[in-house]
């Protein structure tokens, strides 16, 4: 008899997908509702083709789509200040990692 295990795995990241309209040049947006994403959430940020992002709470929550436009890889980090998704930890392209968010987030957390 044969036994097939199966664990549950994240989503890949970093497939192309559509953010529904043009953000201005300098705006980082996430689109929720993305019909190209499982997570539903494409990510725009500036200089990279938009990608689909997802949560997350460790790297290992970030694998990579085959064939992503990111050549860095993935890490955990917060994308946006405000709205939303303000300080959430998400899947963002170390191509494109917003160092000032992150650390805005970690001060923000301290509290004063």
């Amino acid at each position: 008899m044969l036994l097939l295990l199966t664990s549950c795995a994240a989503d890949p990241v970093g497939r192309r997908c559509d953010l529904g309209a043009s953000p201005p040049k300098d705006d980082i947006v996430i689109a929720g509702g993305s019909l190209d994403c499982v997570s539903r959430l494409c990510l725009g940020v500036p200089g990279e083709p938009p990608m689909c992002t997802n949560t997350c709470a460790t790297d290992d929550d970030c694998p990579m789509e085959p064939g992503s436009p990111c050549h860095a890889g993935f890490t955990c980090a917060p994308a946006l200040r405000v709205g939303t998704f303000a300080c959430t930890p998400m899947c963002v392209c170390k191509d494109a990692l917003d160092r000032g968010a992150a650390d805005y987030c970690a001060q923000k957390d301290q509290g004063p």
